[in-house]
């Protein structure tokens, strides 16, 4: 629980700071992507420090991949 607050305060603070500089680019379409990139890490951060399990990318790759080396 206490890694959980420190890496959210953390993770704040990291976006405040990067907000002002990028915000200053006026780049609205990279700032989206480097939020949606940035979120994504920290929601993963926060289910893995949770203690749940995470399947591999390989496995959803397999997943998609599989069908395809049926059809050939």
């Amino acid at each position: 629980m206490g890694y959980t607050l420190i890496t959210l305060l953390i993770a704040g603070l990291v976006l405040l700071i990067d907000r002002r500089k990028l915000k200053q680019y006026k780049r609205k379409r990279e700032n989206r992507v480097y939020f949606s990139i940035f979120m994504i890490g920290l929601v993963m951060l926060l289910i893995k420090s949770a203690g749940i399990e995470m399947p591999s990318p390989l496995n959803g790759i397999s997943y998609v991949l599989k069908p395809l080396t049926k059809m050939m």
